[in-house]
């Protein structure tokens, strides 16, 4: 049986974000594996927009860590579609 060795290492990446909804800027640490990433949703910490990245774990709230506060003055929370 061949495996593919670079299929079973897990690697930690992170990327900064700015909400297209509210300003805000953070960021985020997340899994990837080869051939393992599905996409993995998360929330802007401000006004909670769904967001996606391609993980191979789900995002735990305490990896994503808020930069910079909402800049819209609001502070009602984005009203997802769940049918995304």
């Amino acid at each position: 049986m061949n495996m593919d060795y670079a299929a079973t290492i897990q690697t930690t990446d992170e990327n900064d974000y700015t909400c297209d909804n509210c300003g805000a800027e953070f960021s985020v640490t997340y899994a990837t594996q080869t051939g393992h990433n599905e996409r993995e949703y998360f929330y802007c910490p401000e006004c909670y927009k769904r967001l996606y990245v391609r993980a191979s774990l789900p995002i735990m709230t305490q990896n994503i860590k808020l930069t910079k506060p909402r800049i819209d003055g609001k502070k009602d929370k984005f009203q997802n579609i769940d049918s995304e």
